[in-house]
């Protein structure tokens, strides 16, 4: 063997060795101190069963977890509470989370979550836009049960036994009260017992909702106004339409968010 070729190999087995080390060195590190770190870098304390880390690859599988913030009265981030079963991380952006305090990845998959999310107090566009401490661009979750409120406490969205996945998501440029804060390139879910509530006038309830080879089903689509009419027409006097609506089962073949909009 000629001696660069030797010097090579030696070279290359000592850089294996070292990346070697250092994915056990690092997933020593996170097994032990990663909740410590989460809880006096971030807004939120952590828990887990179990913690597994690949260094080159940066995947992350997790199960057992548990997450709450550390100030519940803190309207200002985003409030998260809950567990999660299992947790699985694609190329986890470890320089963003270490020296950035933000946590994001490729791919993000959350198997059977019961969470419930608080949206934090939007922004004063004088005041700077707030850095999301989250940033994933696909989203998978698996038998999920999901709750969403305002900031003030007020149900937002909720929905039971959610299968979803989400491709390209990203927070809305601008903090929003009356629609969903985010936007996304294609989607599929499936779910039970949906409720969202856009404003202070109506609540949409659906029982059940599948999309399947680019069309959306559901089952019993209901729109039920939150106040009076004699309230609408003092409350709202510039509106004139006031109305409930009722649907035993629906389908279309292409659906938006964007297109329904209510009073």
């Amino acid at each position: 063997m000629k001696r660069w070729v030797k010097k090579l190999v030696i070279i290359f087995g000592v850089l294996l060795l070292i990346i070697l080390l250092a994915n056990f060195g690092l997933n020593i590190w996170l097994k032990t101190q990663l909740p410590k770190y989460i809880k006096n870098n971030t807004d939120y304390k952590v828990s887990y069963k179990s913690l597994e880390v690949d260094l080159l690859s940066g995947n992350i599988l997790s199960t057992g977890i548990t997450i709450n913030n550390k100030n519940p009265q803190n309207i200002n981030v985003i409030g998260f509470q809950g567990t999660v079963d299992t947790l699985k991380v694609s190329r986890f952006g470890i320089y963003n989370a270490l020296f950035n305090n933000q946590i994001s990845s490729s791919d993000l998959l959350l198997s059977k979550p019961n969470l419930n999310i608080i949206l934090a107090r939007p922004v004063d566009a004088k005041k700077g836009k707030r850095k999301d401490p989250f940033l994933f661009e696909n989203i998978r979750i698996n038998e999920g049960n999901i709750s969403m409120f305002r900031y003030t406490k007020q149900k937002f969205f909720s929905v039971k036994n959610l299968s979803l996945y989400v491709e390209n998501l990203q927070m809305a440029e601008e903090d929003a009260q009356d629609k969903l804060p985010v936007v996304f390139d294609q989607y599929s879910i499936k779910g039970t017992d949906f409720f969202f509530r856009p404003d202070e006038v109506y609540a949409l309830q659906i029982n059940r909702i599948e999309t399947k080879n680019g069309q959306m089903s559901v089952d019993k689509f209901q729109l039920t106004p939150l106040i009076t009419f004699e309230q609408f027409k003092k409350y709202y006097p510039k509106k004139h339409s006031f109305f409930s609506s009722m649907l035993k089962k629906y389908s279309s073949g292409i659906f938006c968010w964007q297109k329904i909009k209510f009073l």
